[in-house]
């Protein structure tokens, strides 16, 4: 049945069924995602409720490294790309929001786009561009082997994990993503034992004498 244009204006006949089927199938497809993503998430509660807490993982980092950041060598600290209290904060601040887009957005209000979505989409890869780029200015305080260990444990799960996460294959798709969830605060972790128990202060006296 083709829509009715009854009504409109000579000039907008022309248009409507263009735009009335459009919006039809815009309707509809919003419908499959709906079904798509209820039937995952209802199918697989165990693994939906750990992709839900996994969005968590930055904000135990951010505490993590709140906790244990004036324990960390001072030559580490001063050689930072940001103020190591900021990041921290931000990581913490990471959490909610990835929540807010991963479970809210997408699994409450099954927006494909929302707010969410576009805050952590701004915040999680520049958080992980400034880890990165954090190592070039760590390099007068770490070896060779921490700087490559940092490197391939930081873009390693970043292209394989981006790989992986497309399309609505589900629970797939749940597990790469808590996979990835699950990285960052591993890779943190790592650098921090690291950087704690290494001796930067000396590596970096040695490096600009």
């Amino acid at each position: 049945r083709q829509p009715s244009t009854v009504g409109l204006k000579p000039h907008r006949k022309v248009f409507a069924p263009i735009g009335l089927h459009s919006k039809k199938a815009r309707r509809e497809q919003w419908r499959r995602l709906i079904r798509a993503r209820t039937r995952a998430r209802d199918d697989n509660p165990t693994i939906f409720v750990m992709y839900a807490l996994s969005s968590f993982t930055y904000s135990l980092l951010g505490i993590a490294m709140l906790t244990v950041l004036y324990d960390l060598p001072r030559g580490f600290r001063e050689t930072c790309l940001i103020d190591l209290d900021l990041y921290s904060w931000l990581l913490v601040l990471q959490g909610p929001v990835s929540f807010w887009a991963d479970v809210i957005d997408s699994f409450v209000m099954f927006y494909s786009r929302g707010y969410g979505h576009m805050i952590d989409g701004i915040m999680a890869p520049t958080l992980t561009i400034l880890a990165i780029f954090g190592s070039l200015y760590w390099g007068p305080i770490l070896t060779n082997h921490e700087l490559n260990l940092s490197f391939s444990l930081i873009l390693g799960p970043i292209i394989f994990v981006l790989n992986r996460l497309c399309g609505e294959n589900y629970p797939s798709k749940f597990i790469w993503h808590i996979l990835w969830h699950l990285s960052m605060p591993v890779i943190g972790g790592v650098l921090l034992t690291t950087i704690k128990f290494s001796d930067p202060g000396s590596k970096l006296s040695s490096s600009t004498s």
